[in-house]
């Protein structure tokens, strides 16, 4: 009897239901014996094959030791017993996401609503991956869960999948279909970022800061946010005034582009050496974004040294990567405004030196735009300095370039340099003509 009762205890040890190994188990061999472990989660497959949730775990596996066939493999199977599982599908959505294939991850995610029409999850993640290429496309799916499941702030997220898709002003408009009091802080943030990147309303950005800033007090965000739109708005005395309880609180860290806002808004209320102090502290702050040296250079040419504003603008110049005809012109014109200052002194020698120099970077812009009308311009303006007869071609030939597509303001203007550079005689038989 002993020896009966001993086989029977062996017997059932050996059978399949006590040597199927657990997940934690298959996890390890997968690892050691990737073969063995095929067989054991096939043992495993069998005992749970009415357990969809148990099966993806099993296959979730294979995903994480990068085995994508084997976890494929065993989502298909049990596909075949369950065929209309949204959970399998969403699976295999995430398994073709993974594999960069985001076509198909699409279509699986879609069946997965097909079988699941009131759970959010597929949707969601269908949207995802539309929302870059196809923002319709991914409406569409967020507009149909809307349909099918109840309490879902659609539009909220319909804006939200603009946002991330990098689609501002598309989401200014998403967002500013929603109920603010539904939007929670980062909406709020989020939606004023893309008002005043993508719809440019930077009225309506202020406004949203306001809202955003009484609910939020304590998020900076918003008071940043309100200082750049205003700046924007060259509202440039209420963004100073705004900007100069925001620097002096120390609590608040400051960025580049805070610097930057601050130096602008500064210059417009005449404020120059505190512009210039914010424009290098940016520029201390990244010395990669060499716009802060084209700044400083401006702040120095409203100063009217521009002697330093030619400094600073070379050193832009200098650094930048790919260097415009406009960008070559302004050169020009700072050395222009340095002929300037000397032929007001009476130092026509060096008014002329200079000229001469801002007529090389002139020269150089009409090369790169030769149809460009305001070089034109430029370049006579500054030869009328010393050479009024070679001043007098180059404004004719910006008169002809505009061609009616110059304002009115710039067309009189340049009329009226043209007649200073005629000869007395052919000016004064014009007038009599006129």
């Amino acid at each position: 009897m002993k020896k009966l009762l001993v086989s029977l205890v062996m017997a059932a040890f050996a059978s399949p239901i006590f040597a199927q190994m657990t997940l934690e188990q298959i996890e390890g061999l997968i690892k050691s014996n990737p073969k063995a472990a095929q067989k054991e989660a096939t043992k495993y497959f069998k005992k749970n094959k009415k357990d969809v949730n148990a099966v993806i775990d099993l296959a979730n596996l294979f995903v994480k030791a990068e085995d994508f066939k084997s976890a494929e493999d065993f989502a298909q199977m049990i596909l075949a017993v369950n065929p209309k599982s949204p959970e399998v599908h969403l699976f295999l959505g995430d398994l073709r996401y993974r594999q960069d294939d985001g076509g198909a991850a699409a279509s699986e995610y879609e069946q997965a609503v097909n079988a699941a029409p009131t759970d959010t999850t597929a949707y969601i993640k269908y949207a995802n991956i539309y929302k870059d290429k196809f923002p319709d496309q991914a409406k569409q799916m967020l507009e149909r869960m809307g349909q099918n499941c109840k309490g879902v702030n659609v539009q909220r997220l319909i804006a939200d999948m603009y946002y991330r898709g990098n689609h501002p002003a598309e989401a200014a408009k998403a967002y500013a279909a929603c109920d603010m009091a539904s939007l929670t802080e980062s909406d709020l943030a989020n939606y004023v970022f893309s008002l005043s990147l993508g719809t440019k309303d930077f009225n309506k950005a202020i406004e949203v800061c306001k809202v955003a800033g009484a609910k939020y007090p304590d998020n900076v965000a918003f008071k940043r946010f309100e200082i750049y739109n205003l700046t924007d708005l060259k509202q440039f005395a209420e963004a100073d005034s705004l900007a100069t309880p925001f620097f002096a609180n120390e609590n608040y860290e400051k960025s580049f582009l805070d610097y930057i806002y601050y130096g602008y808004a500064l210059k417009g209320v005449r404020k120059y050496e505190e512009s210039l102090a914010a424009f290098n502290k940016a520029y201390e702050m990244n010395d990669k974004r060499i716009d802060a040296l084209s700044a400083i250079a401006d702040v120095y040419s409203y100063m009217d040294n521009p002697t330093k504003a030619i400094e600073y603008y070379k050193q832009f110049m200098d650094k930048s990567e790919n260097t415009t005809g406009t960008m070559i012109a302004q050169l020009g014109n700072y050395y222009f405004e340095l002929a300037q200052d000397f032929s007001q002194a009476d130092n026509q020698e060096e008014a002329t030196t200079n000229a001469q120099e801002a007529d090389k970077y002139f020269a150089q812009a009409i090369e790169r735009t030769p149809n460009f009308y305001m070089n034109y311009l430029y370049r006579g303006r500054n030869a009328m300095i010393y050479d009024k007869e070679a001043a007098l071609g180059y404004l004719t030939k910006s008169l002809e370039l505009s061609n009616g597509s110059a304002p009115q303001g710039v067309v009189n203007l340049i009329n009226k340099y043209i007649k200073q550079c005629q000869p007395e005689d052919a000016a004064a038989a014009e007038e009599v003509t006129e």
